[in-house]
């Protein structure tokens, strides 16, 4: 059994290149989510846990050479934000427009595969069955990401339910540019209530 912790295993598990990088400014801890191949559509997070570990999940190559790829099962979403401390995975798309639901779901879903196939990894190569194991998972999708818009509040389009399955994805258009807090989308009490 693996004595390390969870971010200790994915430290070692993931090249540099396939994380987003965490940065502390004035005692904040935020982070960039930059959508691939463009240069103005990206989303801040503030508030993020000081052990947030954070893939860029579409690096991951497609296995479309293996499966047909007929219900989706080769897409998935750009980012996987996980937080030992908070025991909260997030998995993230960002969209330039707004695309159909079906198409941001079947994304979700492959980054969830992703987790559970690097589970699998831990679980072979590590022996350690317990990793990630009882974290909350939340799906969110932010739209018209090229779009700044200056003003502090960020709307969110759907009912703020619980957005635990990626039938149930949370749905943010018009992201301030200056971002929005961690807690506001892992459905944790923010003690700045004031982000949305």
């Amino acid at each position: 059994m693996s004595e390390k912790s969870d971010v200790e295993i994915l430290e070692d598990l993931f090249k540099n290149e396939a994380r987003v990088p965490v940065h502390t400014r004035e005692h904040r801890v935020f982070a960039e989510l930059m959508e691939p191949k463009t240069d103005d559509s990206s989303v801040i997070l503030r508030g993020v846990p000081q052990d947030a570990f954070i893939v860029k999940a579409d690096l991951f190559p497609s296995p479309d050479g293996v499966f047909a790829s007929k219900n989706g099962e080769c897409k998935r979403a750009d980012f996987i934000v996980i937080s030992e401390q908070h025991r909260c995975i997030l998995f993230i798309e960002l969209k330039r427009t707004t695309k159909e639901k079906r198409h941001i779901v079947q994304q979700l879903k492959g980054a969830k595969c992703l987790v559970e196939y690097c589970k699998a990894i831990v679980e072979h190569f590590w022996e350690n069955s317990s990793f990630l194991l009882d974290y909350e998972e939340r799906y969110i999708c932010f739209r018209h990401t090229g779009k700044r818009i200056a003003k502090q509040t960020t709307r969110i389009d759907e009912n703020p339910a619980l957005h635990n399955v990626p039938d149930k994805v949370r749905m943010i258009s018009q992201v301030s540019s200056k971002g929005i807090e961690y807690n506001k989308l892992a459905g944790k009490p923010s003690k700045q209530s004031a982000s949305r």
